[in-house]
């Protein structure tokens, strides 16, 4: 059972990620002209979110959108949150599917890279001083490092902004979206 301090702590380390708007429109791109549960969120809104997560201080357990009294409409508010926690699954999946691609390919890649130059090895050591061991041996040993450093590249380079990406999004599932009136915090 959490005591008043456990309680008291938490509320310390954790927050809510607010933002205001002037409309709902705010959330989605100007281009699509869909409904609420369809229509693709604006990369304005998805870089709002980044910068706000970039920059808390703290866990974030809610997000909370902030619109004029007026121009709050329950019905669309519950469009709107289940459009953007489906929208946030959908992306965390499909950069979780791009980096376990990426992994399998930087590993397949770095694989194959170690088999030719095993080849190219076994090749070195034959010593067959002809034509055709010559030309193997020229054509295995770049292609290794070559491919060696290619994997390298996806597993390190590549999946590093996959990965960014993916926690991003897996952030922002976990989050409770709610709207509230943004006249309450008017001075």
């Amino acid at each position: 059972m959490e005591t008043p301090a456990d309680i008291d702590t938490q509320k310390k380390y954790t927050s809510d990620l607010s933002l205001w708007l002037d409309e709902y429109d705010d959330i989605y791109s100007d281009f699509d002209s869909r409904n609420y549960l369809r229509r693709r969120v604006s990369s304005d809104f998805t870089e709002e979110l980044r910068q706000a997560l970039k920059n808390r201080n703290g866990a974030i357990n809610e997000l909370v959108l902030s619109l004029p009294a007026q121009k709050r409409d329950a019905g669309t508010e519950q469009k709107i949150m289940q459009s953007l926690g489906a929208y946030f699954n959908r992306e965390q999946l499909l950069f979780r599917k791009k980096y376990v691609a990426g992994i399998k390919k930087g590993i397949l890649l770095f694989f194959i890279a170690v088999s030719i130059m095993v080849i190219n090895a076994v090749v070195s050591l034959q010593l067959l001083d002809n034509l055709l061991s010559s030309i193997i041996r020229i054509l295995l040993e770049p292609s290794g490092w070559f491919l060696m450093w290619v994997s390298f590249d996806i597993l390190y380079y590549d999946l590093k902004e996959v990965k960014k990406e993916k926690c991003f999004f897996h952030e922002l599932t976990k989050l409770k979206i709610y709207f509230q009136s943004s006249d309450l915090y008017k001075i």
